[in-house]
């Protein structure tokens, strides 16, 4: 089965002039706040203050909406019915967010990721590299299997990462949504899922295949 990136798209009939489409937001407690969402670990998130991301008025709404306000998935209602269909049970939370746009509120969902999905990486055949500052590549690492790339991980210090440059998948995987860390990109979609939100016309979402 193929698999595909899932990131924003900029594409300007889709999101509009600006991007990311929301650049400030609305708070409700001060970001410094312990129950507001930037001081909060990774996990379940439970009685917290989430950011109301404000769409710049250049931009568009659109089903994934780009924000500075958090690094998750801001997605509309339409967006959310389709991926619960493909989202196991305990991978993902949603909490409902608001999002401001020209005088009017929108009621938008952020995905929050509980579990990654490590195990259907094919290490051997992935480019794991260690870098810098930027991301920049310092130097390719032998890291065979997961155990090697965990302890790898904790090895290095900021600036310094263990990051994941080519992903490639161990064949006959199953999965429809794929999250990942340290990797070209957190969120991968299989096929099946990529043809359906096409299929249903959802915005803001460009495709890239993944490595083979």
């Amino acid at each position: 089965m193929k698999y595909y990136q899932l990131n924003h798209s900029t594409v300007k009939e889709e999101v509009g002039m600006t991007f990311p489409q929301s650049q400030t937001s609305r708070e409700s407690l001060p970001i410094d706040h312990p129950q507001h969402l930037w001081q909060q670990k990774a996990g379940i998130l439970n009685n917290i203050a989430l950011p109301e991301p404000v769409v710049h008025s250049d931009a568009k709404l659109s089903d994934l909406l780009s924000t500075t306000a958090t690094w998750r998935l801001v997605i509309s209602l339409k967006l959310k019915v389709i991926l619960e269909k493909y989202i196991k049970e305990g991978q993902c939370q949603f909490l409902d967010m608001k999002v401001h746009y020209l005088s009017e509120e929108y009621e938008y969902w952020m995905l929050n990721p509980l579990q990654f999905n490590m195990e259907v990486i094919d290490f051997g055949a992935s480019e794991i590299c260690l870098c810098g500052a930027g991301n920049t590549k310092i130097r390719e690492l032998a890291i065979k299997n997961l155990t090697d790339f965990e302890k790898s991980s904790h090895t290095f210090q900021m600036p310094e990462r263990v990051s994941i440059t080519s992903v490639s998948f161990v064949p006959n995987i199953t999965p429809d949504f794929i999250q990942l860390c340290n990797a070209p990109s957190m969120f991968y979609v299989s096929e099946t899922l990529r043809n359906e939100l096409i299929k249903e016309g959802c915005t803001g979402i460009s495709f890239r295949e993944a490595e083979k």
